[in-house]
């Protein structure tokens, strides 16, 4: 009896130290990925967390674990749960996945533009096939605007906006230069530039009309506060 149970008691113990040690293997990898999709070193991650890099690089050799605290904290600097932290196939803060997103669709976008280049160079008298890869530009600017979200942020909604007005001004003046129109091209930079400047000013209004309620209600609460 005591021999079997002094088994039982070794098969629970080897199942308790394979159980640790794939818990901290799954941890140790999904850390490394965690840490460079921030581009951050193991010193920068020590230094945000408050740790040394010598538990980072213990924690990604899969040689210990942070208390349950520390995962905490850490699961929250990643912006995500200590579940997804400790996952099979964890899945990337979103802000990562929409910038790898906006590349892909970027990437896709001028790749179609290269395609049609090849097509239009094979074309016996056809001198203007280059044409094809500016004129990709835009749509390129565009997907990529619309599938990183930029519009959610106000400097990223009126970067993407001036090189989607600008990359079209380049297309436009690259294609009457090539056909002799040489006359006024300025005008196609001061429209992208006219244009760029209504966008920060249609911002800003914006973004005042979403705050007048609450400068309203302000104002409200210093007269009640007067009186």
């Amino acid at each position: 009896m005591t021999e079997n149970k002094n088994k039982t008691e070794e098969t629970k113990e080897v199942s308790r130290v394979e159980k640790e040690q794939e818990f901290n293997k799954k941890l140790a990898k999904n850390l490394l990925l965690f840490r460079r999709s921030r581009n951050l070193t193991q010193g920068q991650l020590a230094t945000k967390l408050g740790y040394s890099d010598k538990s980072i690089s213990k924690w990604e050799r899969g040689e210990g674990a942070p208390d349950a605290f520390t995962l905490t904290q850490i699961a929250l600097f990643f912006n995500t749960s200590v579940d997804n932290l400790i996952s099979e196939i964890p899945k990337l803060d979103k802000k990562i996945n929409r910038i790898y997103f906006a590349l892909m669709n970027f990437v896709i976008f001028l790749a179609i533009g290269f395609l049609v280049f090849i097509f239009l160079a094979e074309i016996p008298g056809w001198e203007y096939s280059w044409l094809a890869i500016l004129y990709s530009i835009p749509p390129a600017v565009l997907s990529a605007f619309i599938a990183g979200g930029f519009y959610a942020v106000r400097w990223k909604f009126i970067a993407s906006a001036a090189a989607f007005y600008f990359s079209i001004s380049v297309a436009l003046h690259a294609s009457f230069t090539t056909l002799m129109i040489v006359n006024h091209l300025w005008v196609f930079w001061v429209a992208a530039l006219f244009a760029t400047i209504i966008t920060v000013f249609a911002t800003a209004i914006r973004r005042t009309i979403k705050k007048l309620p609450m400068i309203i209600a302000n104002i409200h609460q210093q007269g009640e506060e007067k009186e």
